[in-house]
């Protein structure tokens, strides 16, 4: 859930190597600020801040108040075309995540966690579409699904005593498929009955379209690759062809993103299931994948969650081919799918991720 908090800083250390700089740690974050003219540090331990996470578009009077404007270009010195959104960055061998503020007096009185990004407007970025897109999507926002998956930074004790199970997080474009339940809908896919997106084509409620050129967008080209159209609708048909079925995947691979993993071309690789409301747990999505032939995305570890296990894991190579680097790993509870209210006061679904320091140096983004 986006939300720009009031939060407290829990330490503050100097940044090695570094004499101007700070690293200030808040939840599970670390955000690098510039320290004052003297050489002391802009925050303190224990004190209340408002903290700006990565994806976060700030209004330009914003910028500049917070020393984040460059008057010679007359543009911000953020990322994104209009370099006005928070993305994770590395200053002198350190990463720092999100943007952290003093807390303006006028919202003292608010508790602890409260969400000010009304009070700043403050939005999340969405990327804008391209207009080579819309001649291949049109809108359908029954088909409209939020899927958004929490950082362990944010929520470190949520999956504790749980049995989880540790997926590799791949790098590509989030494809999500419904079966709409029976209806149809003149031009979409399977004989207008599945609706096809991405994640930032589904957020504006657009869906592609089942023709010659959409054959060609490299996330379409990877759903049918693997020939997830036709085991969506045996999946569908199974539990029931009034019920509305969704499923998620990762489609990689070339021309989705910088990550081949040894792929000549796009293919798609399953993690989600979803019928009508309730999300499936892991032994009966296994057992659907396995029954529906839907490959999926690599299953690393099952056990109580450990948090050195998650270190450990979302580190090193991808396993599913080529010489790339991991971009990190997802932590799902293996049993009941049923949100649970979080230290935050956020009622999340039990799944959350986590990105390798490598990945988050090289290409600078906590997606």
């Amino acid at each position: 859930m986006f939300a720009v908090r009031i939060l407290t800083v829990s330490s503050v250390a100097d940044v090695p190597a570094a004499d101007t700089l700070s690293v200030n740690r808040v939840l599970g974050y670390d955000a690098v600020t510039n320290k004052h003219p003297d050489g002391s540090h802009r925050f303190a331990p224990g004190e209340r801040v408002v903290y700006v996470p990565e994806g976060a578009k700030v209004p330009h009077e914003l910028l500049k108040e917070h020393g984040l404007w460059d008057h010679e270009t007359d543009q911000g010195r953020l990322s994104s075309p209009g370099k006005d959104v928070v993305r994770p960055l590395t200053l002198r061998k350190q990463l720092s995540q999100g943007l952290i503020w003093k807390l303006p007096a006028s919202l003292a009185h608010l508790p602890d966690n409260a969400d000010v990004a009304g009070h700043f407007g403050i939005t999340q970025y969405v990327p804008v579409v391209p207009k080579e897109l819309l001649r291949v999507c049109r809108p359908l926002y029954a088909a409209k699904v939020g899927y958004e998956i929490e950082r362990l930074k944010s929520h470190p004790a949520l999956l504790e005593d749980r049995e989880v199970a540790i997926t590799e997080k791949l790098e590509g474009e989030c494809l999500q498929m419904t079966w709409m339940a029976g209806e149809v809908h003149e031009g979409l896919f399977a004989r207008g009955r599945i609706a096809v997106t991405t994640k930032g084509l589904g957020h504006q409620g657009l869906v592609f379209l089942d023709n010659a050129d959409a054959h060609d967008v490299p996330v379409v080209r990877a759903m049918l690759a693997s020939g997830l159209l036709e085991k969506l609708e045996a999946l569908a048909t199974s539990v029931g062809p009034a019920k509305r079925v969704r499923l998620f995947s990762e489609a990689v691979g070339p021309g989705v993103k910088k990550l081949h993993y040894a792929g000549k071309a796009p293919f798609a690789r399953s993690f989600d299931i979803r019928v009508e409301d309730d999300w499936m747990g892991e032994d009966e999505k296994a057992s659907a994948f396995a029954a529906f032939g839907m490959e999926r995305v690599p299953v690393l570890w099952r056990g109580t969650y450990d948090s050195i296990k998650v270190e450990e894991l979302r580190q090193g190579a991808t396993t599913i081919g080529g010489a790339h680097i991991r971009e990190g790993v997802v932590i799902t509870a293996t049993g009941d799918q049923s949100k649970v209210e979080t230290a935050l006061g956020d009622s999340i679904r039990p799944i959350l991720k986590a990105h390798s320091d490598a990945f988050l140096a090289k290409f600078g983004r906590d997606d």
